[in-house]
C-alpha cells in the first residue's frame, strides 16, 4: 500500500514538473509585449495614439522606425533558447544573387548594377520549424499586434502572409556570415532582434528610394551604394527586444560579417495589403532550401 502511494505521489509530481515547464515555455502575448510601455490593446488610448504618430512620423522621415524594448527580456531568452535548440534543422545559403534577388536580366549587360553579383551567408529557421506556442509567433497571431502595425503603416488593409516556410520565420548569422545588399519582395519588414553578434552584424540601410517604374534612378543610387559611397548608408542601433519596421522593398538594406561565437539571431514577420500572399518559389528555394507552394500558413488569430 505504502509502496503504491509512494508511485502516485512521484506521478503526481512529474506532472506537475511537466506542467510547469510547459507553461514556462508558454508565455501570453501580456508576457511578450511591454503593455506598460506600447499598449497595444489600447487602441482608444492618448499612449497609444501618440506613438503611432510618432512612428508614422519617424517612417515619413526615415524610412525606418525603432521600437525599443518592445520584447521583453522573458519572451527573448525563450526565444532564442528555442532556435539555439533547432539550429541544426536550418537552411544555410551560401550564394551570389543581384540587388532585386532575381535571376539575371539578359536584357542588360553582366556589367550592370541590376545583374552585380554580391555574395552572401546566412542561415535561416523556417515558419514550419518555429513552435505555434513561441514568442514570435504568438506575436504574429495577435490582431492587437497586426493593427498596431497597420496604423503605423497608415494602410487601409493590412494581412498576415501565408507562406509556410517564410510568413515567420528566424535568420541566424554564425561566425563570417552576412547579408549582402538587397531589396525585398515584401513592401515592408518587421523584424525583432533576439540576440547580438559578438562582433559586427550591424544593420545598414539607405532611405527609400528605389522608383519601380523607373529603375534607371534606382539605379543610379544603388550603384553608388555599392560602391561603397557612404554618403546615403546608416547604421541602425539595433539591440535585442526591439521592433525594426522599414521599407525593405524600396530600401536598400544588408547586414555586416558577423564574428565570434555568439550568433545573430533575427526574427522576421511578414505582413502584406493584399490577402493570400507568400514568397516566389525562387525566393523560397533561395533563402529556405526548400519550395512549398501547395500549402499555406493559417493561423489561429487572438486578441
Amino acid at each position: 500500500m505504502f509502496s503504491t502511494n509512494t508511485h502516485k505521489l512521484k506521478r503526481c509530481l512529474q506532472v506537475i514538473n511537466t506542467q510547469r515547464v510547459m507553461q514556462a515555455s508558454n508565455l501570453h502575448l501580456e508576457q511578450i509585449i511591454n503593455m506598460s510601455a506600447y499598449p497595444i490593446h489600447q487602441p482608444e488610448s492618448e499612449m497609444y495614439k501618440d506613438l503611432v504618430r510618432y512612428h508614422q512620423d519617424q517612417l515619413k522621415r526615415n524610412g525606418v522606425t525603432t521600437l525599443p524594448e518592445l520584447i521583453t527580456k522573458e519572451a527573448i531568452t525563450e526565444a532564442v533558447k528555442e532556435v539555439e535548440e533547432k539550429a541544426h534543422t536550418s537552411y544555410t545559403m551560401q550564394t551570389d544573387h543581384n540587388i532585386y534577388l532575381k535571376k539575371t536580366d539578359m536584357t542588360k549587360p553582366i556589367s550592370h548594377i541590376s545583374n552585380k553579383r554580391l555574395d552572401t551567408k546566412v542561415a535561416a529557421l523556417a515558419c514550419d520549424e518555429l513552435a505555434e506556442e513561441g514568442p514570435l509567433k504568438v506575436v504574429f497571431k495577435s490582431n492587437s499586434f497586426l493593427n498596431f502595425v497597420q496604423q503605423i503603416l497608415n494602410r487601409p488593409s493590412f494581412y498576415r502572409n501565408v507562406d509556410p516556410v517564410g510568413a515567420v520565420f528566424v535568420n541566424i548569422y554564425n561566425d563570417g556570415y552576412s547579408h549582402n545588399w538587397h531589396f525585398d519582395e515584401s513592401h515592408w519588414s518587421t523584424t525583432i532582434l533576439l540576440q547580438e553578434a559578438e562582433v559586427g552584424g550591424d544593420f545598414q540601410y539607405t532611405k527609400p528610394f528605389r522608383n519601380e517604374e523607373c529603375e534607371s534612378q534606382t539605379h543610379e543610387i544603388a550603384s553608388k551604394v555599392i560602391a561603397g559611397d557612404a554618403e546615403h548608408v546608416k547604421t541602425l542601433d539595433f539591440k535585442p527586444g526591439m521592433l525594426n519596421i522599414f521599407q525593405g522593398r524600396r530600401s536598400l538594406h544588408s547586414v555586416t560579417q558577423c564574428s565570434g561565437p555568439v550568433s545573430r539571431l533575427l526574427g522576421v514577420l511578414h505582413f502584406s495589403e493584399k490577402e493570400g500572399v507568400r514568397n516566389s518559389p525562387g525566393v523560397q528555394e533561395l533563402f529556405w532550401g526548400k519550395v512549398v507552394q501547395d500549402k499555406k500558413y493559417e493561423v489561429s488569430v487572438t486578441a
